[in-house]
């Protein structure tokens, strides 16, 4: 799937676009989110740190806008913050 794809259904509120992001970037935000926290937090803080990442794109899909770059770069200054 194109990262314009991602960011139409984002936009559509298309809920099965959460279950493919999950699926394909979920590592990913796992070992950003978790080398932030491998000193201080816990799986179940990690999981709620991701958790914040979906929440924020359901919330504010036009966030992401694939002419300022990839979906994958996206994720990761998401997940950092």
């Amino acid at each position: 799937m194109t990262d314009e794809e991602i960011a139409k259904r984002l936009r559509q509120k298309d809920m099965d676009i959460f279950d493919y992001i999950m699926e394909h970037y979920n590592k990913l935000l796992w070992v950003v989110v978790g080398n932030i926290l491998e000193k201080t937090g816990s799986s179940e803080d990690i999981e709620d740190c991701i958790n914040d990442v979906y929440i924020k794109l359901l919330e504010k899909p036009k966030m992401y806008d694939p002419k300022k770059g990839s979906f994958k770069s996206f994720l990761v200054r998401v997940g950092k913050t």
